[in-house]
């Protein structure tokens, strides 16, 4: 009885062990980066982009192509499994170079780390981006039109002069400086520091802070909103 005790007891170190945990994990991860490439985009369209699962960035240049940079991270219960989904990330669906859509993975049991980098050219006309599963950052230095839905996950705007429309389900929200600004929000929490013309529309939000705004309409339901600084407001 002894004996078997102790055999239990080592089997439990082993499988414990850092190396067998390490050991473990990289046999059920895929991963794989890359990136796509559109040249001499047309200034007429709307680039669109459709995420889930991960994180994605845009950063805005002068140069006249789109390159989508993708950083894919997949664990799963088995390596054939994580090698699965991860060939069906990568398989972006793009139409015309202006829509972009991350391949189909649905399946609860597997986890992602994965990432988004759009370097988009700034004088394109608008740009719309929505993320089931994950945050979004707005970078600055785009003049047109920009939509951003988050359903669960962040939103962040440090500075922006576009004509922003947001909103945002389940996270939280960051706006640092924007020129024109319409913030729909359910279940979701943060700060606008400034912006020049302000719409709000927020319910169940438990904190939602508005530092500064020249002009501002608000509608609010079951939120909790301190307002600074306001010029002119209307509800």
């Amino acid at each position: 009885m002894r004996n078997i005790i102790k055999s239990i007891l080592l089997a439990l170190l082993v499988l414990l062990s850092p190396n067998f945990i390490h050991a473990s994990k990289q046999a059920k991860m895929a991963k794989k980066s890359g990136e796509i490439r559109i040249k001499d985009v047309s200034p007429h369209k709307t680039l669109t982009l459709r995420y889930n699962y991960g994180e994605m960035e845009l950063v805005f240049w002068d140069k006249n192509e789109i390159v989508l940079k993708y950083d894919e991270c997949v664990r799963a219960s088995s390596q054939k499994r994580a090698d699965e989904i991860l060939q069906q990330r990568i398989a972006i669906k793009s139409i015309e170079g202006h829509y972009f859509r991350v391949g189909k993975a649905d399946d609860s049991s597997v986890s992602f780390n994965s990432k988004w980098t759009v370097y988009v050219p700034s004088y394109i006309s608008s740009v719309a981006a929505s993320n089931s599963f994950g945050n979004i950052t707005v970078g600055k230095g785009f003049p047109g039109l920009i939509r951003i839905d988050v359903q669960n996950g962040d939103v962040n705007i440090p500075e922006t002069k576009a004509m922003c429309v947001v909103e945002v389900t389940h996270g939280n929200f960051y706006v640092g400086n924007a020129a024109y600004l319409n913030m729909t929000t359910k279940h979701a929490n943060g700060t606008i520091a400034f912006a020049q013309t302000l719409k709000v529309q927020a319910e169940h939000a438990d904190f939602y802070k508005i530092d500064e705004a020249d002009v501002m309409t608000i509608n609010s339901k079951h939120s909790k909103i301190k307002v600074g600084n306001v010029g002119q407001l209307s509800s």
